[in-house]
């Protein structure tokens, strides 16, 4: 391994100099009890949609102009019929990152700042209408909208926006919660007036802004929380459509929010989801025209993508970098994952070649700790790496030496967590038990329900799991959470948290680039988690869908109120 890194950081050593003359830097589940949704109001009248602002200069973000949504003129109403893959545990968008959420409950609510829909390397002002930094990159001052309603009618203050932050630093207990990360690098929140909120860092987060920006950073409503401590059963956003009905196993149903601060927006009247579990019968919907666009969280195959450009005129196909990485992920606190030793000896052992080839026809990329882009290593480079490399032989080999050296000659046994009803996790979890038994690791599958397994998930009660991870956007910082402090895997290290500091803190791209490096080599050295591949995706849509774009990550652009439909 350490020749390994020393080849890799030799090469970059040329690569480097070249990038830093032409980078920028980036800005970057099942209740039993009814939802309470917002009452319904008339509708306001139509205007054109006020134009999302674009990333932020180094120290404000202010509006700026945004591409035309389509080069036909928009038109308004109609429904958009999405597929979905299988009911959450909870509808709580802070509490639940699961994509069985998220995919459902986004469109209902709004963050300070999020990715823009059309350009998506751009971050928008949403409920913010500006927002500022010191020079020192630690304190963000934002300015929020003044004409902004929760679906229940109530007006959205800044004091929302501290019991939200507050909130992300106490979480309930045994939950999952992504907004860990955010909240591990806020010191402070406070209400300068009822429409300015400073947040305080404690450093320089390079980051930061580009965490704000995804699902994890919704507002919550405070009165809402304060009633009852969660959001649990009560869909009350400021985003664009509002909760209207859930009929689970069957059908998740939202509405026209006709006070959206976003003047003419949306211009569906409704978004409606289809809970549809098998992949060939979600697609069968697609075919027949009960599914508009199929989402990107539940992919198409290569094979049906190609039927859709070969076979269906009226339809089209969208590919792009999602950002999901299949991985296998041990249980840093259990023995014999804590030893470093044995969790090299399973990284070499995966043929990341094959589990492309087999879990996502080829659609992809070989896996590494961090997402695929201008950060990350290169797929040439990565070839010539141990764990990576082909033929398979001499790695095999050294994955059954370390187990040896670490105690365990003849391998040894244990069991592998997945998530029933993922087809996705089922595949990888059987690959991954094949693949491990070649070095002697033999792992019974576990496999539970999407509840069952967020507990087991949530208290670190597994000895190893697989999971689809989702980064957030294309950077280190984007899967911060999955190797970060405080982490699902129990994987600490000083190292990391020194490389960490050094990616977050750099005040130019040339150094951050090379931080970006050095952090993405010593999580392969220590690994935190196995990532066998980064998935690229195929969303099919009927042209009758108007300005569908690119996602960053697969669950940042689910909120459709730039899309429309064609008459």
């Amino acid at each position: 391994m350490q020749a390994g890194k020393l080849l890799v950081l030799a090469r970059y050593s040329i690569v480097l100099s070249l990038l830093a003359v032409s980078c920028t830097q980036t800005q970057p589940p099942a209740s039993t009890a009814k939802p309470t949704a917002a009452p319904s109001k008339t509708e306001a009248g139509a205007a054109k949609p006020a134009a999302p602002a674009a990333s932020p200069e180094a120290k404000a973000g202010a509006p700026a102009a945004t591409p035309k949504p389509s080069a036909e003129h928009p038109q308004y109403g109609g429904v958009l019929n999405l597929s979905h893959s299988g009911d959450p545990g909870e509808l709580d968008p802070l509490w639940n990152p699961s994509y069985l959420t998220h995919g459902l409950v986004s469109s209902s609510f709004t963050g300070l700042v999020e990715f823009d829909p059309i350009q998506n390397d751009k971050i928008a002002n949403r409920l913010a209408e500006s927002w500022q930094v010191s020079d020192d990159g630690r304190v963000y001052t934002f300015r929020l909208h003044k004409d902004v309603r929760w679906h229940d009618g109530k007006p959205f203050q800044a004091a929302d926006v501290k019991r939200t932050i507050e909130a992300w630093q106490n979480p309930p207990k045994g939950k999952l919660w992504f907004q860990k990360t955010l909240a591990s690098m806020i010191t402070g929140v406070e209400t300068v007036d009822s429409h300015t909120v400073k947040v305080t860092l404690k450093q320089r987060q390079n980051s930061f802004l580009g965490w704000m920006a995804t699902v994890y950073g919704v507002i919550a409503p405070s009165h809402v929380m304060d009633s009852e401590g969660r959001l649990k059963n009560t869909i009350i956003g400021t985003g664009p459509f509002k909760f209207k009905k859930y009929d689970q196993g069957v059908v998740y149903e939202t509405e026209k929010n006709r006070d959206f601060f976003i003047k003419g927006w949306p211009y569906l009247d409704g978004v409606v989801s289809w809970i549809i579990r098998d992949g060939s019968t979600r697609f069968a919907a697609f075919r027949t025209g009960k599914i508009d666009v199929t989402n990107p969280f539940q992919a198409i195959t290569a094979t049906d993508a190609e039927f859709v450009e070969k076979q269906m005129k009226d339809a089209s196909v969208m590919r792009m970098k999602i950002l999901n990485g299949h991985t296998f992920a041990p249980q840093h606190t259990r023995d014999p994952w804590k030893d470093v030793r044995v969790r090299r000896a399973a990284s070499l052992a995966f043929d990341r070649q094959a589990a492309l080839a087999i879990l996502v026809q080829g659609l992809g990329s070989p896996g590494t700790p961090t997402p695929p882009g201008p950060w990350s290593i290169s797929s040439d480079e990565l070839k010539q790496l141990p764990g990576y490399r082909q033929p398979k032989d001499a790695d095999i080999a050294e994955a059954k030496r370390l187990l040896a050296e670490a105690g365990y000659p003849d391998g040894f046994e244990g069991k592998l967590l997945a998530r029933v009803g993922d087809k996705s996790a089922e595949n990888m979890a059987v690959l991954s038990s094949e693949q491990l038994r070649r070095i002697g690791i033999r792992l019974r599958l576990d496999m539970q329900e999407d509840v069952v397994w967020s507990r087991i998930r949530a208290n670190k009660e597994y000895e190893a799991m697989v999971l689809t991870v989702a980064a957030s956007f294309p950077e280190p910082g984007g899967a911060l959470v999955y190797y970060g402090p405080g982490n699902d895997f129990g994987y600490e290290s000083a190292k990391r948290d020194d490389a960490i500091r050094a990616y977050e803190i750099a005040s130019d791209s040339s150094s951050r680039l090379e931080a970006a490096k050095r952090l993405e080599l010593l999580l392969m050295d220590e690994v935190p988690y196995v990532v066998l591949l980064w998935e690229n995706r195929a969303v099919a849509y009927w042209n009758r869908v108007k300005n569908v774009h690119p996602w960053v990550g697969h669950l940042n652009n689910n909120r459709w109120a730039h899309v429309w439909l064609a008459k």
